[in-house]
Parts: C-alpha cells; sequence; structure tokens
C-alpha cells in the first residue's frame, strides 16, 4: 500500500468510522479512509511540521462513539519510539471527544505505528476498540 502524503500548509485530516460488531456488546470495529500517511516536506531541506487530526464521522458520532480522554485517544504503540514527546506533540482530544489532534514535528524519517482508542458513550456494558495505523515522517 502507498501511504498518502500529508502535503505542506494543510492539515492531515484521518476520518475515522465505527461501527458495532454483531453479537458482541463490548467492542466494535474501526476504519479509517488513510490507514497509511507520509509527512511531505515539499522537497525542503528543513523539516515542516504538519498538524494531524482525526475526525469521527457523522454515523461514529450519531451511534454516540467518542475518541478516549487525552492522552489515550490515539497514543503510539511504541512510548519508546519518541521519548519525551518530541516528535508528536500537543496532542488533544477536542469537540467534545469526536476529533483527536497530533502535532508532528517531521524532523525524522521514521515509521511510527499508533492505536486509535474510541469508547461508546452511555453503552452498559462499555463498548470500546482500537485499530494500529501508522505514520511515515519524511
Amino acid at each position: 500500500m502507498t501511504p498518502f502524503k500529508c502535503t505542506l500548509n494543510d492539515d492531515c485530516l484521518i476520518m475515522v468510522n465505527v461501527v458495532p460488531k454483531a453479537g458482541d456488546p463490548t467492542s466494535c470495529t474501526i476504519t479509517v479512509d488513510l490507514p497509511e500517511i507520509k509527512m511531505d516536506s515539499g522537497g525542503l531541506s528543513t523539516f515542516v511540521s504538519h498538524l494531524i487530526r482525526w475526525q469521527l464521522d457523522d454515523d461514529s458520532q450519531d451511534a454516540n462513539f467518542r475518541f478516549a480522554n487525552t492522552p489515550d485517544g490515539v497514543i503510539l504503540k511504541d512510548p519508546n519510539s519518541d521519548p519525551n514527546n518530541k516528535q508528536f506533540f500537543k496532542k488533544d482530544r477536542t469537540n467534545k471527544g469526536r476529533e483527536y489532534l497530533w502535532r508532528d514535528k517531521n524532523s525524522d524519517t521514521k515509521e511510527y505505528a499508533y492505536s486509535i482508542n474510541v469508547f461508546q458513550k452511555n453503552s452498559n456494558p462499555l463498548r470500546s476498540c482500537h485499530l494500529d495505523p501508522k505514520i511515515y515522517n519524511n
């Protein structure tokens, strides 16, 4: 799969869809429109930071799915891959849990696996799920 390029001066918007798993009241399935993204520095010799924005689609919002609270809504699978949040920072759950933001400094050329974590408000028992896509810095 060829990663989607997030270009200069643009937010990198990733739409997130969440569907309850039939027959299992505690789990769900997440899909994203951009499972792999590559940060583009536009050929500049210096790296350019990007805003990465994950947004739940309308159907997921209507079904009361929300991102987990900061800092758990979107996390690196290996927390040691970015010690002290030097590469990814300003991580925040916004819009009442319908969006999650990261700022990517994009100052290296590494690949980062991350997890998206969501839950369904007012579900009993609690319904939650996660997905593990990738970010490629340039």
